[in-house]
């Protein structure tokens, strides 16, 4: 396919196929051509081919050449492959940014590293606000339990305790004493001890008599 073929198949919306000036673009016309077509081959196949003007006709002898326009060097499209990897890692140390991040990064995509980094600021403190919110109401709920302990079941210390045993015992003892009372009627249980239903003779053998004594004979 020649160059005015070429030409003939741009479509003039199709803003990639075109230079800012409004000539077709070189690569554009390569690729339909299949091979390198420089500027100066494409002026010289319609030299008053444009976006606007789809004239593909040549020059004659007595027509003036137009002068070419340089066609604008298009920028390499930058690799942004590192910049999203960085957007998704963990937070890092001076150092390894450096290392893993910066040094790998074209110079005009610092700025984006930039953003990212004051975007993650701004997200960890409303994440900081959220814990200390939480861990606020932890503090309370922790205080309103200790207060409900404190108040259903009193602290009592070793010696606490060993002492209100000791109460209670001498109490269970006190209740024990007056029930005993109330039974004898009055009687201390030493007047118990001097009631004996035994016979003055069976007494008087039980009795121990003094050294070289005799017990009593019926």
């Amino acid at each position: 396919m020649d160059i005015k073929e070429a030409l003939g198949q741009l479509d003039p919306f199709n803003d990639e196929q075109w230079t800012d000036a409004g000539v077709p673009a070189t690569k554009a016309v390569s690729e339909i051509v299949g091979k390198t077509v420089s500027r100066k081959e494409i002026t010289d196949a319609a030299p008053k081919f444009t976006r606007e003007n789809p004239d593909l006709s040549a020059l004659t002898d007595e027509e003036p050449k137009v002068d070419e326009e340089p066609e604008l060097d298009e920028e390499p499209e930058l690799d942004t492959s590192l910049l999203e990897a960085f957007a998704e890692m963990e937070p890092m140390l001076p150092e390894e940014l450096a290392e893993k991040v910066l040094k790998g990064l074209p110079v005009s995509l610092l700025p984006e590293v930039e953003k990212l980094l004051i975007e993650q600021m701004a997200e960890l403190a409303v994440r900081q606000k959220e814990m200390d919110e939480i861990s606020r109401k932890l503090k309370l709920s922790l205080a309103t339990t200790r207060s409900w302990i404190k108040t259903l079941i009193p602290d009592m210390t070793n010696q606490q305790a060993i002492q209100a045993y000791i109460k209670a015992s001498a109490e269970n003892r006190n209740a024990k004493a007056k029930a005993i009372k109330d039974a004898l009627g009055g009687l201390k249980p030493s007047d118990l001890m001097k009631l004996d239903p035994r016979a003055a003779i069976d007494r008087a053998f039980t009795r121990k008599t003094a050294r070289g004594g005799q017990r009593p004979t019926r």
